[in-house]
């Protein structure tokens, strides 16, 4: 049988990408790549339709100009936050991952099914957050001590980039595969001249824009986790430390260095 026109225009390379190109990207990502071989291979080969699907660095022509990755912020809307102060505790963060119901403790939860979202080859793993990328990721945590608050930041390098693997996996081993009373978190998408001002409150009320004034500019994604038993609370060193009911298959441990940057007591006028 002689191919019709149509058929022939769709096994050729550039035609093909121009028409996928047209494509929304959930699209692309979900449903296109299942059609045949060769339109997966044309996703997979295509620089353009990659940077589409955000699986790859860099254009070299994004600018400076931020676009978070609205696949992910859809499916993991705890982690596209906009404001250093908009926290969210356990439930919310496993509810975003498929995981029903409420949650009074991560470790306390029934052990059933791994989630989809974390299942061996998962793609959301190998995909970029936004463009252009980000090497590092800032990280402050807030420890509860009786009385006493004191607050840890450090820098993670990610020769790399960011991925929205190391994101989350860096958000475990911080936050939801913690053995302590980690209460909640969040994400800060941060452009440092529109970063919080520390003002003398900052000192007296402990915020954690104190710490966060010590970042760099360079650090565009920045990690908040505030817990309890902050006099218990050692930092994983492996795999074994973490609570692995709802630990990534392909989870990468990232081994955090924090030091302190400043404490207070809780009630200074008493």
């Amino acid at each position: 049988m002689t191919p019709s026109a149509h058929q022939v225009l769709l096994h050729i390379f550039d035609c093909l990408e121009m028409i996928l190109l047209d494509l929304p990207a959930a699209t692309l990502l979900a449903c296109a790549q299942r059609v045949c071989k060769a339109w997966h291979n044309t996703i997979a080969t295509s620089p353009r339709l990659q940077r589409k699907i955000f699986l790859s660095p860099s254009s070299g022509r994004e600018g400076r100009s931020r676009t978070p990755n609205p696949l992910l912020a859809t499916s993991f809307p705890r982690f596209f936050t906009t404001s250093l102060y908009d926290h969210a505790g356990p439930d919310e963060v496993l509810e975003s991952l498929g995981v029903p119901g409420e949650v009074q403790g991560i470790l306390q939860r029934p052990k059933q099914e791994q989630p989809p979202l974390l299942r061996t080859g998962a793609s959301w793993r190998r995909m970029f957050p936004e463009y252009p990328i980000t090497f590092k990721l800032g990280l402050i945590e807030a420890r509860v001590m009786v009385d006493l608050v004191s607050y840890h930041s450090g820098i993670l390098d990610v020769p790399y980039g960011v991925t929205m693997g190391k994101l989350f996996d860096t958000v475990y081993t911080m936050f939801l595969g913690r053995d302590t009373f980690a209460d909640r978190f969040c994400i800060y998408w941060r452009d440092k001249t529109r970063d919080p001002r520390v003002t003398p409150s900052s000192y007296i009320y402990g915020k954690e824009e104190i710490a966060l004034s010590t970042f760099p500019s360079d650090v565009t994604i920045v990690i908040f986790t505030h817990i309890y038993d902050g006099d218990l609370a050692l930092l994983p060193e492996s795999k074994a430390d973490l609570n692995p009911q709802y630990m990534p298959a392909d989870f990468d441990l990232s081994l955090v260095d924090l030091q302190l940057a400043f404490s207070r007591f809780e009630y200074p006028f008493e």
